[in-house]
């Protein structure tokens, strides 16, 4: 029985945050896949302050569905991977579509994913993200953990397969660096408690893989990262 998502309450994500200087100004900590209203309102809304829940969410019910339709959504490190080649390497074994937002972080995501929720017949969604969140000195490598698996917990409860892609550290400082490394350590720590996929890509090496900015993948990273999707895919299937 498919559900129209169309019609079902479909995602109500963030309350914005007064005097917040990133690119999205939204508050992580009450994130809803639910009702249609874009944002709750700051003064009425006595629930902001709360971590996201599956009660916060309606149940859309039991999704039995004959294909099986991936989407990998995320920043701008999965520039140049073309759905359509994934499709391929898979042996159309998976339907595979890949959007990219340049400079999103994970609170940018939340209305990203909106449209491909609503619109698209989706079953399986890999996030991506985690990347820009490094330049945020105030940000430790757990809250970006937390922010990360929050995002996907919340898109799970919609009756979507979730699969967390690890975070490729960049070159450019070696504090980034590692604290990209911390990530990871937390995610792949924490996702098979609360019943995640992880897609590691520990074979992506910054003296190797990265391009002269040292900011994105070369042709030799990108093919890495396709591979890594691939096996993936495959193996779950």
């Amino acid at each position: 029985n498919k559900v129209n998502k169309s019609n079902s309450n479909n995602i109500d994500y963030y309350d914005r945050k007064k005097n917040d200087n990133d690119d999205c100004k939204y508050n992580i900590n009450n994130a809803n896949i639910g009702n249609n209203n874009h944002h709750s309102n700051d003064k009425n809304d006595n629930n902001r302050n709360k971590n996201i829940t599956s009660n916060d969410i309606p149940n859309s019910g039991n999704v039995t569905k004959k294909s099986n339709s991936v989407y990998i959504l995320g920043d701008s490190m999965l520039k140049k991977i073309e759905g359509y080649e994934l499709t391929k390497m898979t042996k159309f074994k998976s339907k595979v579509k890949v959007r990219s937002y340049q400079n999103a972080k994970t609170r940018c995501m939340v209305d990203h994913i909106k449209p491909t929720i609503r619109e698209e017949d989706v079953d399986h969604i890999i996030i991506h993200i985690g990347t820009n969140e490094l330049l945020n000195k105030d940000k430790t490598p757990i809250q970006i953990c937390n922010d990360i698996i929050n995002l996907s917990s919340s898109i799970k409860d919609q009756n979507i397969k979730v699969t967390i892609s690890e975070i490729i550290p960049r070159n450019y400082n070696i504090a980034y660096h590692d604290k990209a490394l911390l990530v990871n350590e937390y995610l792949d720590n924490t996702y098979k408690n609360i019943g995640f996929d992880l897609i590691k890509h520990n074979n992506i090496k910054k003296e190797n893989h990265l391009n002269a900015g040292n900011l994105h993948l070369n042709q030799k990273g990108r093919n890495i990262l396709k591979y890594n999707f691939r096996r993936y895919l495959l193996s779950e299937n």
